[in-house]
């Protein structure tokens, strides 16, 4: 995994990220994500149960590591403020600091 502060041009930039847990042949509970939060920006991963949503929130937030890809930040942002959404039991939502 490769978690970098200094080369990101947005907020959060995720570059083919994956979760596996467990070895070897281990399923993937994140395959191979993309996606850019803008700086200042409020972003909601939306999915059905069990897609990887809250994995994903956990590993921008340092508490799961990355089995693969890059998660990048702009230098000087702390990890995101998380939002859980609760209206809607699928949808999940992070901020990227201004």
């Amino acid at each position: 995994m490769t978690f970098n502060s200094t080369t990101a041009v947005n907020g959060i930039e995720f570059h083919q990220v994956s979760k596996r847990y467990g070895e070897g042949n281990a399923p993937l509970v994140v395959k191979g994500i993309d996606f850019v939060v803008p700086k200042g920006t409020l972003t909601t991963l939306l999915g059905p149960s069990g897609c990887g949503k809250t994995t994903t929130l956990r590993m921008i937030a340092g508490l799961e590591t990355v089995s693969g890809g890059q998660i990048l930040l702009v230098r000087g942002i702390r990890p995101p403020r998380v939002v859980l959404a609760r209206s809607r039991p699928s949808t999940v939502s992070l901020r990227a600091a201004p």
